[in-house]
């Protein structure tokens, strides 16, 4: 029995030891910082230089000399002297892309539909002579009913 003891106590022991071992290497470990997250490129687009013209005076859009130096000067400062990234030609170049594509698809839905009321007047001209024959001939069939019976 004392020998159980012992061994109670040496295993008691030991893993006590273990734990804080254990505890203590985790603790002293030094975390490697995480790399911070890349900085997101500033970009002056299309939206950006919109906000930009819509912000300059009325008196300064009202002529186009001035208009063209206004910003000329507000797009070289932003992206010569606070280093943005111009992409408004780019993003203005796309957005005509875009533009020019559903128009095309607006105009092939136009003649398409153009076809289809070219072909519902056809029919509805068809079925006006139709009736105008249908008409005359039920005037004529009462007008004949009219003689028969009298």
């Amino acid at each position: 029995m004392e020998t159980f003891l012992y061994f109670l106590t040496a295993a008691v022991s030991l893993f006590c030891v273990g734990v804080g071992y254990l505890i203590g290497s985790s603790k002293s470990k030094p975390t490697t910082p995480q790399p911070a997250p890349a900085p997101q490129p500033k970009v002056f687009g299309l939206s950006e230089f919109e906000r930009f013209v819509g912000a300059i005076p009325e008196t300064a859009k009202s002529d186009p000399n001035t208009l063209g130096v206004v910003v000329q000067a507000g797009t070289s400062l932003a992206v010569g002297l606070l280093g943005f990234e111009d992409n408004v030609v780019q993003e203005t170049e796309e957005a005509i892309a875009s533009k020019l594509v559903r128009i095309r698809q607006n105009d092939e839905r136009t003649s398409s539909l153009q076809e289809e009321i070219s072909q519902i007047s056809a029919s509805i001209s068809e079925l006006n002579s139709d009736s105008t024959v249908a008409q005359a001939r039920i005037t004529n069939l009462t007008a004949l009913k009219r003689l028969k019976s009298s």
